[in-house]
């Protein structure tokens, strides 16, 4: 029964399309709160738009291997957390089973240098490490946003736990990141099954809309003015991670 076909390889197309749309919208709204700093639902909005773009990617995976979406695909893509852990599919293909030399060839050719460390295989394996920590802790995030709760004479919710301009740092961060994700996907379906294979020649995809997003992503997250907010969300997201450990430890959670 696990193995019949939910969404068969001809509905794909339509899946997709209207999956991309969903976290579009998704992206805009969060836009639109971080914009008129109402930062905890814009990190809301964000996290919801991660988690469905990791069913987009996943939809985009069958479609590229011209099969339909079975039953126990879409069970596991009702977990948050599979969601997730769902997008670091895009990282890591780029650098699971290469050599240094050609981990630097492939950067060298697509010139997109993500996160804060420098461009070398190693350091792209750690900060892969550190994102998928970040990434699989943001639903404690969105619980903390979602519902009230009082535990030992204080309560608990994001806006009381973290100080608001640490929100707005985080509400930009996780703002910024999805978008580069969409974008990043959109390329990737469009052009190559491997993101770092796209040659930075290519007249066509320089001047594709999404790929120059990607490319003004990278160079933002390596820039000193984007630095606070991204050494901020990390260690805002760890504190969360952290005090819900403590919680369970102590059997605070009452689920």
């Amino acid at each position: 029964m696990d193995d019949d076909i939910i969404i068969q390889f001809h509905e794909l197309q339509k899946a997709l399309n209207e999956c991309y749309d969903h976290v579009h919208e998704l992206v805009e709204t969060a836009k639109h709160l971080h914009h008129n700093h109402k930062f905890t639902s814009s990190i809301f909005f964000s996290i919801i738009a991660f988690e469905e773009f990791g069913k987009l990617s996943t939809y985009s995976s069958y479609f590229k291997k011209h099969e339909g979406v079975p039953r126990k695909e879409i069970k596991k893509l009702a977990g948050h957390s599979y969601k997730l852990k769902k997008l670091m599919n895009f990282y890591e293909e780029g650098i699971a089973d290469i050599t240094e030399s050609e981990f630097k060839e492939k950067r060298n050719k697509v010139k997109l240098k993500l996160g804060s460390n420098e461009p070398t295989l190693k350091n792209a394996r750690k900060d892969l490490v550190d994102l998928k920590e970040f990434l699989t802790a943001l639903d404690y995030v969105k619980q903390l946003i979602l519902y009230y709760d009082f535990r030992e004479g204080r309560t608990l919710t994001l806006l009381r736990q973290i100080k608001d301009n640490h929100l707005g740092h985080l509400s930009l961060f996780l703002l910024e990141f999805v978008a580069f994700f969409m974008n990043y996907e959109h390329v990737r379906f469009s052009y190559s099954k491997i993101f770092f294979t796209i040659p930075e020649e290519n007249n066509i995809i320089t001047k594709n809309e999404s790929w120059k997003n990607c490319k003004d992503f990278a160079k933002r997250i390596r820039s000193d003015k984007f630095k606070p907010s991204i050494g901020i969300s990390f260690r805002v997201v760890k504190e969360i991670k952290l005090l819900y450990d403590d919680l369970k430890k102590r059997d605070l959670l009452l689920k």
